[in-house]
């Protein structure tokens, strides 16, 4: 494939925030509360990693009923789920949705400790996981050998999606044709720190409690830990991130994990076609760092005025018509139609 040479193309749909939830609060909080979408016929698969652990993947087939429009090579989404997240996640159950109903095949991940990606890790998913998603990518490259293939990555997905977007010796392995990333956080120290300020500090004990909840129902990531394992249950992302994170993924403390896996400063190395989407409201996300960030040609970043963290309850109105309030997954779903019609002709501009 020559996607080594593309960028991004296409335009994005604007967003505009619905009358009353102009607050980047309301929409993080509501955002979750959203109703996901019903999908049908989902086969669930798993593949096993090389240490032992697996990783569950939920697929789900094209629902549209005119099959002579379906393209000959299909096309294929992977989704990635934030923090706390799992398959479930509505706004990843959204997106599949929208792509099935594209005519297109969507997968999504379970990382590594989370949802159905085994009670019995030994090991749980961080921002440094981007084997794991590497495997799951080959994975599905074997099942769909010609396909156009995406992945959209949110929040920590996200970053972990720019992570392994940057490793362009990997990705010439398994041929992704692109990538979306929605509100990455592109340097973890600070954004780990943003979190204990102000009303952000409710959001970081909810991340805390519900991590320290899901690594309690993995007994044997609980035994890999021993005598590390934490006495009391951390208050913070941080401080989970310190006493849980770190050790339990081999890094000598929480400040070289940051360091290691922040994509800021990796991001220039990417040369597959990229989406970035953020908000500049976004209360867990400063976005300083996106402004201050280098990006490759071949990534084009998307940056709303409002919507949150993962919220963007709004409409479309570069048509000024009204397409739902949720956003994000249309203009996910129609960035990648505009990339696919845009595939044929040069470009090295990063728009």
């Amino acid at each position: 494939m020559n996607s080594s040479r593309r960028v991004w193309v296409g335009e994005t749909t604007t967003f505009r925030a619905l009358f009353g939830l102009g607050s980047a609060h309301l929409q993080t909080v509501l955002g979750p509360y959203l109703p996901g979408k019903h999908l049908p016929n989902t086969v669930s698969l798993s593949v096993d990693l090389e240490d032992g652990d697996s990783i569950a993947v939920h697929a789900n087939g094209p629902q549209r009923s005119d099959i002579a429009s379906f393209p000959v090579d299909p096309v294929v989404v992977i989704s990635v789920h934030g923090l706390a997240g799992c398959h479930r996640s509505r706004y990843v159950e959204r997106l599949a949705w929208h792509a099935t109903q594209q005519g297109w095949f969507s997968y999504r991940m379970d990382m590594r400790g989370a949802g159905d990606s085994g009670l019995k890790s030994r090991f749980l998913y961080h921002a440094g996981r981007s084997d794991d998603l590497l495997a799951v990518v080959r994975f599905v490259r074997l099942r769909h050998p010609h396909a156009k293939i995406f992945l959209c990555g949110f929040s920590l997905g996200a970053s972990i999606t720019l992570l392994l977007m940057s490793d362009n010796a990997a990705i010439a392995t398994c041929g992704l044709d692109g990538a979306i990333a929605v509100c990455p956080p592109l340097d973890l120290a600070l954004s780990a720190d943003h979190l204990q300020r102000g009303w952000n500090r409710i959001y970081d004990r909810v991340f805390a409690k519900a991590l320290w909840q899901s690594l309690l129902q993995r007994p044997n990531a609980v035994r890999q830990l021993g005598a590390r394992m934490p006495a009391q249950r951390p208050t913070s992302l941080k401080a989970f991130d310190q006493r849980v994170t770190a050790p339990l993924g081999g890094f000598q403390s929480v400040e070289e994990y940051y360091s290691r896996f922040s994509t800021g400063p990796l991001v220039r190395q990417i040369q597959v076609p990229t989406l970035v989407i953020m908000a500049k409201d976004d209360p867990m996300i400063p976005f300083e760092v996106a402004e201050r960030t280098e990006w490759s040609s071949s990534t084009k970043l998307v940056a709303t005025e409002r919507g949150g963290h993962l919220g963007f309850i709004g409409t479309a109105d570069s048509d000024g018509a009204s397409h739902g309030i949720r956003w994000v997954e249309l203009a996910i779903i129609r960035s990648i139609e505009n990339q696919l019609a845009n595939a044929g002709s040069p470009s090295s501009e990063n728009s």
